[in-house]
């Protein structure tokens, strides 16, 4: 019996299918099939020639990194580079651009500040007590400065409420330990101390006062957020961003500067570190990124 020997032998990188081969054994086996005898079966030259080839797949040698295939993604799309990234917010802001404008772009309406807290800010104390309810005792709705603040307290601890002892609330966050620090006979204070009577010796609130009441005791009930801010809720909101004092002191309230004065390169550079070089438009998205360490974090450093 003739025997078939077909030698398939491996390439580097990549591997040897002989065409040829498989024509071969194919014919031998439906020949054994149909009774037929096992020898080598005649296949004509020009199609065992056509047939009968190496076939290689091969692999470059290198691929490009994760960061320089996004890079190429990236300036293929007109973003590559921190120019025509900040030029999404509009045609002439680069990294040369301030800070206030910006954020001027990015407000071309002039929203207030106001608008965009929903009125937050321009609403007396008193006023957003009123907003804000409660379920009372019967389950309506009830405002906020209207419910006496040791209800408020007693609402929150459970209990006994605000009868609850000083003691007894340490013992609650596990700090029974530490109730005899209490023991102070010149401020009249023990363990056995109840919060309501704390809240009457300390700060004159009765069981009967409520946040209204303390607000209008301490002449705070007409007053707003953003007047102890010390803004204009008028204000278009990236003009107040802008406007920040920057390392202001008590001696020195003026500081060194306003935010909105700092350009866009320079904050830019300055969340890199110290010692990074200075971000300026032709400044690849990817090695900012880098310089950020978001490769490291992502394990592709």
């Amino acid at each position: 019996m003739s025997t078939l020997t077909f030698d398939a032998p491996m390439a580097p990188r990549g591997f040897m299918a002989k065409t040829g081969a498989l024509v071969a054994s194919t014919a031998f086996a439906g020949a054994a099939l149909f009774g037929g005898v096992a020898v080598a079966p005649a296949v004509a030259s020009s199609l065992s020639a056509s047939v009968h080839h190496d076939y290689v797949l091969t692999a470059d040698g290198d691929f490009p990194t994760f960061a320089e295939s996004l890079q190429t993604l990236l300036t293929a799309l007109d973003f590559g580079n921190m120019g025509q990234v900040l030029g999404l917010f509009g045609d002439d802001i680069t990294t040369s651009s301030s800070l206030a404008d910006l954020l001027a772009a990015l407000n071309p309406d002039g929203v207030t500040l106001d608008a965009v807290t929903l009125g937050l800010l321009s609403t007396d104390f008193s006023g957003l007590l009123t907003e804000v309810t409660l379920p009372g005792p019967d389950g309506a709705p009830l405002p906020l400065g209207s419910i006496p603040i040791d209800s408020l307290i007693g609402g929150f601890i459970g209990g006994d409420g605000a009868d609850t002892s000083i003691g007894d609330l340490l013992g609650i966050f596990g700090l029974s330990d530490y109730a005899g620090l209490l023991n102070l006979p010149f401020f009249g204070l023990s363990p056995d101390t109840s919060l309501a009577d704390l809240l009457n010796d300390m700060l004159g609130i009765t069981s009967t006062m409520t946040l209204t009441d303390l607000l209008n005791a301490n002449d705070l009930g007409d007053a707003t957020i953003a007047g102890m801010l010390g803004i204009d809720p008028d204000d278009p909101w990236n003009e107040v961003i802008s406007s920040i004092t920057l390392g202001g002191t008590l001696s020195d309230p003026d500081g060194t500067g306003v935010l909105g004065d700092e350009t866009l390169g320079g904050l830019l550079t300055s969340l890199l570190g110290y010692g990074a070089d200075p971000v300026t438009d032709a400044t690849t998205l990817t090695d900012f990124l880098g310089d950020l360490g978001i490769w490291d974090m992502l394990g592709l450093g």
